[in-house]
């Protein structure tokens, strides 16, 4: 297939996401490391039902720490949270009380860990895939998780996205999926951009994908 015709196709698919998938701005870095983290893993764990995905992870997110803002950019500060009321206030969240605490969990692992990351500054001077690397493997972390904390904070797209977007091609194209998916969304996004930003851009197309939302999919012959 041409790439004109493969484009097309991709950007016919782009435009039956709906518009709430493309309306979300990618977070301000001065929101808070504990935030960002936060938001990052409500987008994976908050269910679908109804809704699509996790549309109010930053909501959640800034409404927990609103409450402890002590812990809104410091690691150290978020491990010594009461875990009864970590549990109590983000189950309304992900509707599963072990799932509610899986941040708790992973901010602990990042400070048994060697890293020294603790905030945002910390983030800045010691580089961020020093950070990412470190948070792939942790053992209550995924490698979406640091994906979508990677792309949340503006850096460069992880690995994990790959298959998300692979399989949202396959779904959309009628030719085979070219090798580069993020280089082909990223034309889509040249060519009709729907958000400020390449970054958001590919944040709703995952989101849309993680949710498997069927009107964008066209059947393959």
């Amino acid at each position: 297939m041409a790439e004109d015709e493969t484009l097309a196709e991709l950007l016919t698919a782009v435009s039956r996401i709906p518009e709430f998938y493309f309306d979300r701005e990618l977070m301000d870095p001065d929101v808070g490391l504990c935030t960002a983290l936060l938001t990052a893993i409500l987008l994976e764990d908050v269910p679908s039902e109804e809704r699509a995905r996790n549309l109010d992870a930053s909501a959640w997110a800034q409404s927990f720490l609103s409450r402890h803002p002590e812990a809104i950019d410091d690691l150290d500060a978020f491990a010594s949270l009461p875990v009864t009321e970590v549990a109590d206030e983000l189950e309304g969240a992900v509707l599963d009380r072990r799932l509610a605490l899986r941040t708790l969990r992973i901010v602990g692992q990042i400070i048994e860990s060697p890293c020294t990351v603790r905030s945002m500054a910390n983030l800045r001077d010691l580089g961020a895939d020093r950070f990412f690397d470190v948070l792939d493997q942790l053992p209550d972390a995924k490698p979406l998780t640091t994906a979508l904390l990677a792309l949340l904070l503006g850096a460069e797209p992880r690995a994990a996205f790959e298959p998300v977007r692979t399989r949202f091609l396959r779904n959309a194209l009628t030719g085979d999926v070219p090798d580069d998916s993020g280089a082909l969304l990223e034309l889509a996004h040249a060519t009709e951009p729907r958000c400020a930003d390449a970054r958001t851009y590919e944040l709703a197309v995952v989101l849309a994908e993680l949710d498997g939302r069927t009107p964008y999919r066209s059947m393959r012959g």
